[in-house]
């Protein structure tokens, strides 16, 4: 069954837009593409202009070179390796990293009575859990499955004034265990693992100057155990996966609720909820972009609200950035 499948339930079984404020169905209808294509994009750390491989002329010959090809160093692929052609990127990947993060070491989609009061009526708002409700299993499985294995690592770096009660940002980049410690227990509160960053992690057409996260929390706060964020004003793109694949979706109007716990050795633990607000033409769009669901296209999501409330939980444990990864 998929995914597609299971939102129609949700929307034939009566829930409706949530709408926890007016600006949800405004929102341009658009997904960036962070799809795996562009984990293996090409890219390259050392910020040079000229290829290193295939002889080409970085700035005026990169644009005419198909990503099956390789694009040039400082070029990366915007899109389907298999069509798309090369882009200049218009940064400069980090070449140094804040050292402690938090891993996220689960993801699990909760029932209807898991999420936050996104329009402060007293109530939790979860439309898609409670719609997911007869494939929650499968749909967690598959996120703790991911966890497990490597597929899915997701680091969030924190400034070191993290801890002292004053509001701060955050960057969640992709990662991968570093080489050093390959077998390091990725959910172990104690292992504090070893991570490189994906150069995916990154907007290659964020420029000038250094590259920024693609995702990103503002305005978190850690008040005693208590930890909590503003209602974020970018979208946090969030990929669920069914069906073999997934769905990578941009989170709307996110806010985040929990608590921090510091342990014997001052190694820090979060826990929560993630919730926001998903649009119909979010769906449609990440459903034609996604060959996994081709044929169900913008008829499959028809049945949808324009907007649905949506809750992630999770946990984190301690760990720490040595580097990029190879491109």
């Amino acid at each position: 069954m998929r995914l597609v499948a299971a939102i129609i339930v949700l929307a034939s079984s009566g829930c409706s837009a949530l709408g926890a404020s007016g600006s949800a169905s405004d929102v341009a209808a658009t997904v960036d593409d962070v799809s795996a294509n562009e984990t293996a994009a090409h890219d390259t750390a050392a910020h040079e202009d000229t290829d290193v491989a295939g002889g080409y002329d970085a700035e005026t010959k990169g644009s005419a070179v198909a990503c099956s090809d390789g694009c040039p160093a400082g070029w990366y692929c915007p899109g389907d390796p298999a069509t798309a052609l090369c882009a200049k990127r218009l940064c400069n990947l980090p070449d140094s990293w804040p050292g402690a993060v938090q891993k996220v070491s689960m993801f699990e989609v909760p029932g209807g009575a898991g999420g936050c009061d996104l329009d402060g009526d007293g109530a939790v708002d979860n439309a898609v859990g409670s719609g997911l409700s007869m494939l929650l299993g499968q749909v967690n499985d598959a996120l703790k499955k991911s966890i497990g294995d490597g597929t899915l690592v997701i680091a969030v770096a924190l400034p070191a004034a993290a801890t002292a009660g004053t509001p701060f940002d955050a960057q969640v980049l992709q990662a991968a265990l570093d080489a050093s410690n390959p077998t390091c227990d990725k959910t172990s509160p104690a292992a504090n693992c070893a991570y490189v960053v994906l150069p995916a992690s990154f907007d290659p057409a964020g420029g000038p100057g250094m590259c920024p996260p693609r995702n990103h929390l503002t305005g978190l706060v850690i008040a005693g155990s208590q930890l909590s964020s503003a209602v974020q004003s970018q979208p946090l793109l969030v990929t669920i996966p069914v069906a073999g694949s997934g769905l990578t979706l941009p989170l709307r109007e996110v806010r985040l609720q929990g608590t921090a716990t510091v342990g014997p050795s001052g190694e820090l633990t979060t826990s929560g909820v993630l919730c926001g607000m998903i649009l119909r033409a979010d769906v449609d769009a990440a459903l034609a972009a996604n060959p996994d669901f081709a044929g169900l296209g913008r008829s499959g999501a028809s049945a949808l609200p324009d907007s649905f409330s949506f809750a992630l939980s999770f946990s984190t444990v301690a760990g720490h950035l040595v580097g990029l990864a190879a491109p």
